[in-house]
């Protein structure tokens, strides 16, 4: 999935996933991170992945839809004054 925003958790750090649904961070400490994982439409998810020292760690993520539930929108409109144009 496209598109997918990607944060560490309690970080700034953030990606978005590719067409291939691929992300990528790079120069992460050795560590365990939580990975969230978000998309409209798509519930948010939170995985854990340990992250080892000068290795590349694969995190596979399963979304789940979700509805999208929007408030109400007003729209409103003013008629305009009557003009006449000047040629």
């Amino acid at each position: 999935l496209r598109g997918v925003t990607v944060q560490l958790v309690g970080t700034e750090e953030t990606a978005l996933t590719d067409d291939l649904g691929r992300f990528r961070f790079d120069g992460l400490l050795p560590a365990a991170y939580k990975i969230e994982f978000s998309h409209v439409g798509y519930a948010t998810t939170i995985q854990e992945a340990t992250v080892a020292d000068d290795q590349t760690t694969q995190v596979l993520a399963v979304l789940k839809t979700a509805p999208v539930t929007l408030d109400n929108v007003t729209v409103s409109a003013l008629k305009a004054h009557d003009q006449s144009l000047i040629s």
